[in-house]
């Protein structure tokens, strides 16, 4: 288990004992997403300032790479690869890695405020974005540009997420709900109620969201 704090740190957690077996400072403002590479070698972070740490578990040390201007508050991993993270930002921006190289490849610009989440599809083709505006956007890496945006709710999108095998993608909301996407038709089919207690806004935010891959 790896967590990330506003105390700057990286620590990594063994289950059970809940026992601290290291330590990696290196950043200098509160670390805002941590992910695991596939490896499991190496453990990517970012932080309030923009910066993206990767961290090497075995040397205990890490390689920064610098680009986005605010937080960073998402990290996606190409499928079953190590090569290439997109990340987005507070800073509306989304930025496609070459980790090993420590280049950013391509910057995406679509979103009007803070993009809160990027997953690539499971085939590696495409970005899926949410955004606090209420976009969700779908960006063609071959392509480099933008191929999909649906726009119809100003809802700030929370989260996304593709479905393991159908053209389908899910957006959570911060006003509890969630949104399915018919990507083959490129529309909005279904908006579900409010799915998590009362809130200021009629419902609680949707954080994080996934589908059932059996």
């Amino acid at each position: 288990l790896v967590t990330g704090g506003q105390d700057r740190n990286i620590k990594l957690w063994t289950f059970g004992d809940e026992k601290c077996f290291m330590t990696l400072p290196g950043h200098n403002s509160s670390i805002d997403c941590v992910k695991f590479a596939y490896s499991d070698d190496f453990v990517y972070s970012a932080d309030d300032t923009g910066v993206i740490k990767r961290w090497n578990l075995n040397a205990s040390d890490s390689t920064s790479l610098f680009g986005h201007m605010k937080s960073v508050r998402t990290l996606d991993f190409y499928p079953y690869s190590d090569t290439y993270l997109v990340s987005g930002s507070n800073d509306t921006s989304i930025r496609l890695w070459d980790v090993r190289e420590k280049v950013c490849i391509k910057r995406y610009r679509g979103h009007m405020s803070h993009v809160n989440s990027v997953k690539f599809s499971p085939d590696g083709s495409w970005i899926a974005s949410a955004g606090a505006e209420g976009s969700v956007i779908i960006w063609d890496i071959r392509m480099s540009k933008l191929f999909m945006e649906f726009t119809e709710r100003q809802t700030p999108a929370t989260c996304v997420k593709y479905h393991p095998t159908d053209l389908l993608m899910a957006a959570g909301r911060s006003d509890g709900t969630v949104d399915l996407y018919d990507l083959e038709k490129r529309q909005l089919i279904t908006q579900t109620p409010a799915l998590h207690s009362p809130g200021a806004g009629g419902g609680q935010p949707v954080r994080c969201i996934t589908f059932d891959e059996s």
